[in-house]
């Protein structure tokens, strides 16, 4: 999952998925399922929730049972913020090194097929 309001990934390879919004990470993930990996940006646009705020409702989850983050999850930030960058990659190293969630490389794989915006997901190319 890459998560970002206005870039698209580098090279769609590593990507399944594109969010561009807090609500549709979990619109996503409640069709889906926690992805395997996903690459944040932390400023989704004005007055919007960050990739932070992602990141705490994803270890929130995760801690009530909610959700299960899968074994070798893997996490990137390619967030311009480099305080919100380092806020979110703290908060996910420490929080994987003590929940007994084996960690992975970053990446990903598979190529980008989906896009999921405020109005929900949709495959690449559909109209």
């Amino acid at each position: 999952m890459f998560i970002d309001d206005l870039r698209d990934p580098p090279s769609p390879d590593g990507w399944d998925v594109v969010v561009r919004s807090y609500d549709s990470v979990f619109e996503c993930i409640a069709r889906r399922g926690c992805p395997r990996a996903i690459s944040f940006d932390h400023d989704l646009g004005p007055d919007a929730p960050s990739g932070y705020d992602i990141a705490k409702r994803l270890v929130e989850m995760d801690l009530d049972g909610e959700l299960h983050l899968p074994d070798n999850f893997e996490f990137d930030v390619h967030s311009m913020n480099p305080v919100g960058a380092e806020n979110i990659r703290a908060l996910m190293t420490n929080y994987l090194s003590t929940s007994g969630v084996s960690r992975g490389r970053t990446g990903g794989g598979g190529k980008a097929s989906r896009w999921c915006g405020k109005d929900g997901c949709r495959e690449l190319g559909a109209t």
